[in-house]
């Protein structure tokens, strides 16, 4: 089973980040890879016995979670690959401009005249 971690590092050290979540890639879609090819031989397997089919069952299962190993980690790698491009990228005008919302002063109630004052 697999538990989603948060982690903080360094924006310099997101690329070395990518990296290894690429290199962790590779080894799931070599094990996906391996497991894939050990189903096709065993299908190959001249033999009429449950017990093939129960193997091939349970090589399905195992397949499909190495499949979702590489799902998962190609999301990580999308939303973490997203996320440096959109902090590397310059603010367009409209941005640097702006005044990001939870910084905007908030309104102040006008205050009644006092007499003499106009």
């Amino acid at each position: 089973m697999k538990v989603r971690i948060n982690s903080s590092v360094r924006l310099e050290q997101v690329p070395d980040k990518i990296s290894e979540l690429f290199n962790e890639l590779r080894k799931e879609t070599q094990d996906l890879s391996s497991a894939s090819h050990a189903a096709f031989n065993a299908s190959n397997v001249q033999s009429s016995s449950p017990l093939k089919y129960k193997l091939l069952l349970d090589m399905t299962n195992e397949i499909n979670s190495s499949l979702q190993d590489v799902v998962e980690t190609i999301s990580d790698i999308n939303a973490i690959v997203g996320g440096y491009i959109k902090l590397s990228e310059p603010p367009t005008e409209e941005e640097s401009v702006a005044t990001p919302p939870d910084l905007e002063q908030p309104e102040q109630p006008e205050q009644p005249e006092q007499p003499g004052e106009q």
